[in-house]
């Protein structure tokens, strides 16, 4: 077996291995599965190593590279000193390096070349995930919603996410084992199952020629599904941007260009929805679709201001202006948190992690340079690709797929931010790095070269 389809298969398995280290924790009772993946990585740079097939170079007047150069150092300097201290324990140190460090080694390795073989076992594996993740989504949420029943791997997973959280039965988030709500999913969070699905959609649409219209069109319905039975609605709103962004050329019809073939198609994956919808509905009784209505109307509900969730009983924007403009007085506890960030490590916060308001705390996170400078640097970067597509969509099919590919991943996970924080989720920021590595290998391609055929 030669050396490029051996390294193709462990890159198959490292993605699996990301996408399911939470599932895996649970079952084990452990959190070292979320180490398994590098020890993969690990064993493709000694293969690199003793065939010399891979040059590695870093060039901090690239833009990419200078940003994740800072940011690598960022995350050394703000975990060594809160450990040194004794603001967090070494235990949050390590926990830190482990989900923010160690997937930078995914940029570093594809920046330097991307094989058809490697990219493409990397998309197949993608999309097979987000299909798993996603019927079990479907699966969990249907158990929950309309027969009042809870899975095993449900009522394990929230005892595991006690006993690593070390908080108590009471103070634990009950939506994972609550009848009656909607699904989380697989992985640790319901936004982590929803950005899966979505990243395994665009993955599976990257490995289809634009020609295949039929199959692209199952594609979209398939995962769709999917993604509306997960009632995650971040999740849905970002489905629908990206659809009508990538799939149905919306970067041409912002330019005034508009393709019969796209409205022919959008006729086409819409009547697939309601048709699976309606067999759904059939199966599970008309009941089913208050419920999801009900859902819904709470949703939006939510958004409006007519349902607020907050003690101050300021709604959803409300609360997100008001945390926003607060800012000023969260950094009074730490002042030097406005230009270095609060940091990464648990136990160190001057505004907590994992709440309703991700813009905010990536902010907090990073601090006020850095977080702009990312922040329109992701906008720059995901213009630039859509110019970029736009000549590749001319001379070569694969580069604009794969290109779109890392679009998706880009613009769901800053579309995200609206409201949760993803993409430091551990099964999340590996593929984050992976686009980047995209970005920075077909930002300059012209036409195929001899390696990517290898």
């Amino acid at each position: 077996m030669r050396i490029a389809t051996i390294k193709s298969v462990i890159w198959f398995l490292i993605i699996m291995l990301i996408a399911f280290a939470f599932p895996l924790q649970v079952l084990l009772l452990s959190p070292l599965p979320s180490l398994f993946p590098y020890l993969l990585v690990m064993l493709i740079l000694i293969l690199d190593v003793f065939t010399g097939s891979r040059f590695f170079s870093w060039n901090i007047k690239k833009p990419l590279d200078l940003f994740i150069t800072i940011y690598v150092i960022l995350v050394l300097f703000q975990t060594s000193w809160q450990t040194i201290f004794d603001f967090v324990s070494l235990d949050a140190c390590i926990r830190a390096i482990v989900i923010y460090l160690l997937p930078v080694f995914f940029y570093i390795y594809f920046r330097n070349g991307l094989t058809e073989k490697e990219i493409r076992s990397i998309l197949f594996s993608v999309a097979l995930c987000g299909l798993i993740i996603g019927c079990y989504f479907y699966y969990e949420s249907i158990l929950k919603l309309f027969l009042g029943q809870l899975t095993e791997y449900s009522i394990k997973a929230h005892e595991y996410t006690i006993a690593v959280s070390d908080l108590s039965l009471e103070e634990a988030n009950p939506a994972r084992i609550g009848v009656n709500y909607r699904g989380m999913g697989l992985l640790e969070k319901h936004a982590a199952s929803a950005a899966w699905i979505i990243f395994g959609c665009f993955a599976a649409l990257s490995l289809l020629p634009r020609r295949a219209i039929f199959k692209r069109v199952v594609v979209l319905s398939i995962y769709g599904t999917m993604i509306l039975f997960g009632l995650n609605f971040t999740g849905i709103f970002g489905f629908t941007l990206l659809v009508f962004l990538i799939e149905f050329d919306g970067y041409y019809v912002l330019h005034g260009i508009i393709y019969r073939k796209n409205i022919l198609k959008l006729i086409f994956a819409f009547s697939i929805v309601m048709l699976i919808l309606i067999v759904n509905f059939f199966l599970l009784s008309f009941e089913s679709i208050e419920i999801i209505q009900r859902i819904f109307t709470t949703q939006f509900d939510i958004i409006s201001g007519n349902i607020t969730l907050r003690d101050d009983n300021l709604s959803f924007f409300e609360g997100f202006l008001h945390e926003l403009f607060a800012y000023h007085e969260n950094i009074y506890k730490f002042p030097l948190a406005i230009i270095l960030g609060q940091g990464f490590a648990k136990g160190f916060a001057v505004y907590s992690i994992g709440g309703d308001y991700g813009f905010v705390e990536t902010l907090h996170t990073f601090g006020l340079p850095l977080f702009i400078s990312i922040t329109f640097g992701l906008i720059s970067l995901i213009l630039k690709a859509i110019h970029q597509i736009f000549y590749f969509d001319k001379i070569n099919e694969n580069y604009s797929r794969y290109m779109k590919f890392a679009l998706s991943i880009s613009i769901y996970i800053l579309f995200s931010e609206i409201h949760y924080s993803i993409w430091r989720m551990k099964s999340v920021l590996p593929i984050l790095f992976i686009a980047m590595s995209i970005f920075s290998y077909y930002s300059f391609k012209r036409v195929p070269d001899e390696t990517e055929k290898t």
